[in-house]
């Protein structure tokens, strides 16, 4: 007697992920930063989008060395949609301006040993900002 097979389609989310270096910025002299797009999956496949802004500091040699590194995962749905979406358009205005006046400026005090909490908040509130303004107006 022939076995009954049964196919069934497999509907199972794909997720690839990725680093991607949407801008590099050289601020001051001395101090240049970037700010990547991750993407990473979870266990059930799904996106984990995070914004990640790495400070480098020149040292005596010329040398530039990382000081900080900063990676803000998305804890909305709004941040999440303007973070793929900054991996599409690259880094706007808005985002940039956000990433230069109040991302920076916080990292490079950190960066010099200044240990207020209120920094983390600035830079965790200027990620976020970072995030949103990838969505389109």
């Amino acid at each position: 007697m022939p076995t009954k097979i049964t196919a069934v389609a497999d509907k199972k989310k794909k997720c690839t992920p990725f680093l991607l270096d949407v801008a590099i910025m050289n601020p001051e002299g001395d101090f240049k930063f970037a700010i990547s797009v991750e993407k990473q999956c979870s266990i059930d496949n799904d996106a984990i989008w995070k914004l990640v802004f790495d400070l480098d500091k020149k040292n005596s040699k010329g040398e530039f060395l990382r000081v900080v590194h900063v990676s803000f995962t998305a804890s909305t749905p709004e941040e999440s949609k303007g973070i793929e979406n900054t991996f599409v358009a690259g880094i706007n205005k808005k985002q940039a301006d956000v990433a230069i006046k109040k991302v920076h400026p916080a990292a490079r005090k950190v960066a010099s040993g200044d240990k207020d909490p209120k920094l983390g908040t600035i830079i965790n509130s200027g990620m976020s900002e970072i995030a949103v303004l990838g969505n389109p107006e």
